[in-house]
């Protein structure tokens, strides 16, 4: 058996490195060194992953309830009367297209405590402050639009630390950035474990997205955009 699996490389502690054997069938094939020791359990509205050994629940996830689920008419259709979510330019291309068919847009669903955590597997405080200002601002799922540079004055940051704190939460895999261009706001992604915005039930294939991506990304594969 090969050493552990870099919780860095996943942007989570040690132990939940191994949901990307969970997510197998989307992310591929197991990671060397990752152990087959985590079962995927549904209970009613929540979803568990759970270490067979030793019983702990290394993650859980709230997922749709089918008697929550109503019937809504549809004013316009999305890829076609607007961007793709994914393929927003800004916060108010992103709303336009959320707006169909996610009417819980305004719910964050984000955890201090997690992202807290974060500092005992290596993360610095300057990439948790960043990482959590950004989180807690959210345009929708989760993305973020802005300028990065901005946050130099917002959090009492030199432009060197900023720099350096950004390309730590990127190599962790925690965020990734997209710049745009002249005239349009930065994009940010970040990892849908630690913050969303937006109806509970695109939580799930939004971490099953951000894992595959990973899972490319580390061989050297093009980047699909897989969320619409």
């Amino acid at each position: 058996m090969q050493g552990p699996v870099s919780s860095a490389a996943f942007g989570w502690s040690v132990r939940t490195a191994t949901i990307t054997e969970a997510f197998r069938g989307v992310a591929g094939p197991a990671e060397p060194g990752v152990e087959d020791n985590v079962v995927l359990v549904h209970d009613q509205n929540e979803m568990f992953l759970v270490n067979r050994d030793t019983g702990e629940i290394t993650l859980s996830i709230k997922t749709a309830s089918k008697e929550t689920l109503v019937r809504r008419d549809v004013k316009c259709y999305v890829g076609i009367d607007t961007r793709f979510p994914g393929e927003a330019r800004d916060a108010e291309e992103l709303m336009e297209a959320l707006s169909v068919h996610d009417h819980w847009g305004n719910q964050l669903h984000f955890e201090a405590y997690n992202v807290l955590q974060l500092l005992d597997v290596g993360i610095s405080g300057d990439a948790v402050r960043i990482f959590t200002f950004i989180a807690e601002r959210l345009a929708g799922r989760n993305y973020w639009y802005g300028r990065l540079e901005d946050l130099d004055d917002q959090l009492g940051l030199s432009e060197r630390t900023r720099k350096r704190a950004v390309k730590e939460l990127v190599d962790a895999n925690l965020m990734q950035v997209d710049p745009q261009g002249r005239g349009r706001p930065t994009k940010v992604s970040v990892h849908p474990w630690y913050a969303y915005r937006g109806d509970i039930a695109g939580i799930e294939p939004a971490l099953k997205d951000w894992v595959a991506l990973h899972r490319r990304r580390s061989l050297g594969l093009e980047v699909p955009n897989l969320t619409p």
